[in-house]
């Protein structure tokens, strides 16, 4: 039969006592210390919290009164933000630029501007000229104020210019209108500008202003350390709550159970396991197949040979070259194998060296 795993271990610590107990200590103190520092010092990162937003728009609005009476419209009538302004019942526009902020004592200063641009495909734009229409300034101190630029355009006017222009240009390329708006602010936290324009696409029966929106968002942002969510878990813990516990720090405590384990062990071996007699177990085992219980004479020792063997593994060797078998008497404690010349026998309490007096097996 093969030797068990728990001889094995037994033998080992047998043997083997004082380097167990030398890595036993250190695996507890590795452990130990591991464990430490990894919670103490968990992997973290800077992490930036927003605290605040301050979201600072812009957005435009058109209004036409119909002018006169007509067959789909009534004279005197608001017409707001309509995709398309027939020129004939509302030839005049008001365009309004509203500023919106929070009130942080926000200053503002918006202006509203014609930009005329003269375009070729191969060139892009190679002409451009901006016509100031209105300024404002302003401060938003209070919930709900707004900065308004208000400007009114005749449409007549616009067309006339893109004509002249479009005249001198000829088939040098393309002319159009765009109304533009700039909005420049500033606070004590944050400042910025925001600008865009939007086409004035004039025909000689409809004119079009697609409405503008701009916006821009401030954030005020502190940083803070954190665990690194992927190098950490956080069981619950009764009375503390979530604990951040680093993946590393199971392994360490791992390492420290494991050199408790040993120490315990060897301390434990030093009384219980005894060096000869698990080996011999462990030669018992290994060898099995060649030894056989039995009862052995009383009177072995006065055998005209005995023939002491040093070891259990020695024996079996002879009895191999012998073609026959070792007899174990429990009650003696003793191997031995009987061939036609002599007795060879082996006591496990004798190891290390045998001494016979007068034929009989000595004390232990």
């Amino acid at each position: 039969m093969m030797p068990t795993a728990s001889a094995k271990i037994r033998y080992l610590v047998a043997t083997s006592g004082r380097t167990i107990r030398q890595l036993g200590a250190l695996l507890l103190l590795v452990g130990v210390v591991g464990v430490a520092l990894t919670m103490l010092f968990p992997p973290t990162m800077a992490v930036a919290e927003v605290t605040d937003r301050s979201v600072v728009e812009t957005e435009t609005t058109t209004t036409a009164t119909v002018e006169g009476d007509h067959a789909m419209y009534t004279a005197g009538e608001n017409l707001t933000d309509e995709p398309v302004y027939v020129r004939s019942v509302a030839p005049n526009v008001t365009v309004t630029a509203t500023t919106r902020a929070p009130p942080d004592g926000v200053a503002v200063d918006q202006r509203v501007s014609i930009v005329y641009e003269a375009s070729s495909r191969e060139d892009g734009v190679f002409r451009e000229q901006k016509q100031a229409v209105t300024a404002t300034s302003g401060t938003i101190e209070r919930d709900g104020e707004t900065v308004e630029s208000v400007v009114s355009l005749r449409v007549a006017d616009i067309a006339a210019t893109l004509e002249a222009m479009r005249e001198e240009i000829g088939d040098a390329g393309l002319v159009n209108a765009y109304l533009n708006i700039e909005t420049v602010y500033a606070s004590d936290g944050y400042e910025g500008t925001l600008e865009d324009q939007t086409q004035l696409a004039v025909s000689d029966d409809s004119y079009r202003i697609p409405a503008l929106e701009l916006r821009e968002e401030h954030r005020t942002t502190t940083s803070k350390v954190e665990p690194v969510a992927t190098e950490v878990f956080q069981p619950t813990v009764p009375t503390l709550g979530p604990v951040v516990v680093p993946h590393l720090t199971p392994v360490f405590g791992f390492l420290a159970l494991f050199g408790v384990v040993l120490l315990g062990t060897v301390r434990y071996g030093r009384t219980e396991f005894d060096a000869d007699r698990e080996r011999v177990t462990l030669h018992r085992l290994r060898y099995g197949e060649w030894i056989s219980g039995g009862e052995l004479p009383p009177a072995l020792a006065d055998h005209p040979l005995v023939v002491p063997v040093e070891s259990l593994e020695a024996l079996v060797d002879v009895a191999i070259d012998s073609d026959t078998r070792v007899i174990y008497d429990a009650d003696q404690e003793c191997y031995a194998v009987m061939t036609s010349v002599a007795v060879f026998v082996f006591y496990p309490d004798t190891v290390g060296g045998f001494v016979f007096n007068n034929g009989n097996r000595p004390e232990s």
